[in-house]
């Protein structure tokens, strides 16, 4: 689904310049019009009435057995990240001897960080990122520049640098991690001028459009404990 991003920002009618200002572009300053980036798609009345009640049995059921299947999951995970975090205790210490040191190591976190360095520097500085191969002879000649053009896209559109490292990081802690990808719409508001400067009108525009990366943490990430395979599994979820 369609995310919609940003913050129009109050335009203060005496910041504009001393011009005309019109509710919509005269005559000849038109635009070509745009795809509404909005627009989310929906299943018809018709279609959807009829499975509704059979669809919420099978979700309630679904996800109240998923959940009862998560739940030593989730008190494992806890107990994990309080071993990586290696908290001190509040009191005294009185192992392995009365009063023994009060000194904890962060070992497991340690091992973690100096692990996950490892796998950013081998992963996310690997030129080029992306490898295509088993592609059809005709395709020989373009892979270099396809190979080359994913590796611009992946860091101006999808700016896959900052949730890798975070998805690199639970992978080591919690031996999996969830990378997602959405689509993110950012619009904004301005002033557009005719010609010759003398009317100007609100207007706005799309700044960005696109396919946007993040980290999914695994605690919010929903699915059967007997799938192993997201591609193939009935459904995934994430809990907002």
């Amino acid at each position: 689904m369609a995310r919609l991003y940003g913050e129009v920002a109050p335009i203060d009618a005496e910041e504009v310049p001393s011009a005309e200002l019109i509710d919509e572009a005269p005559e000849g300053d038109e635009e070509w019009p745009q795809q509404d980036p909005s627009f989310v798609a929906e299943i018809p009345d018709e279609l959807w009435d009829k499975h509704k009640d059979a669809i919420k049995i099978f979700l309630d059921h679904e996800l109240a057995t998923c959940e009862a299947e998560r739940s030593g999951f989730e008190q494992k995970v806890a107990r994990w990240k309080k071993a990586y975090n290696a908290p001190l205790p509040d009191g005294p210490k009185n192992f392995p001897i009365l009063n023994a040191s009060n000194l904890t190591v962060p070992f497991i976190k340690e091992v973690v960080n100096t692990t996950a360095a490892q796998l950013v520097q081998t992963t996310m500085t690997a030129e080029p990122r992306w490898v295509l191969k088993d592609l059809a002879d005709e395709w020989n000649p373009y892979i270099p520049m396809i190979e080359k053009f994913l590796d611009i896209a992946s860091r101006r559109d999808l700016k896959l640098d900052d949730p890798a490292i975070e998805w690199i990081v639970e992978m080591c802690k919690l031996g999996t991690s969830i990378l997602e990808v959405g689509h993110e719409t950012i619009q904004k508001k301005t002033f557009r001028y005719s010609a010759d400067g003398t009317k100007t009108w609100p207007h706005t525009f799309t700044a960005k459009d696109g396919p946007v990366a993040f980290h999914l943490p695994l605690l919010r990430f929903w699915i059967r404990f007997h799938e192993s395979d997201i591609e193939g599994a009935r459904w995934v979820a994430k809990e907002l």
